[in-house]
């Protein structure tokens, strides 16, 4: 599941910072809808001038709290 909001806030993160010209598909424009529904049904309030990444990162703030040890392989 942490890999999942991690995936998420980089591929968030990617289009907030891509060439201003860029238009999002309909799959991507979709998703984008969700998450700011996602963030609305969390009660998380953020500005219009926020990054959604930094969004997703405070919903997922929990799941970092506390020690995590990452296996290697």
């Amino acid at each position: 599941m942490t890999a999942i909001g991690l995936l998420l806030c980089d591929w968030l993160r990617s289009i907030e910072n891509g060439a201003a010209g860029t238009a999002l598909t309909a799959d991507e424009q979709k998703i984008v809808r969700l998450v700011k529904e996602l963030l609305a049904e969390a009660d998380l309030s953020f500005a219009e001038d926020e990054p959604l990444s930094a969004a997703i990162l405070r919903v997922w703030v929990g799941t970092f709290d506390g020690l995590w040890v990452w296996g290697c392989t």
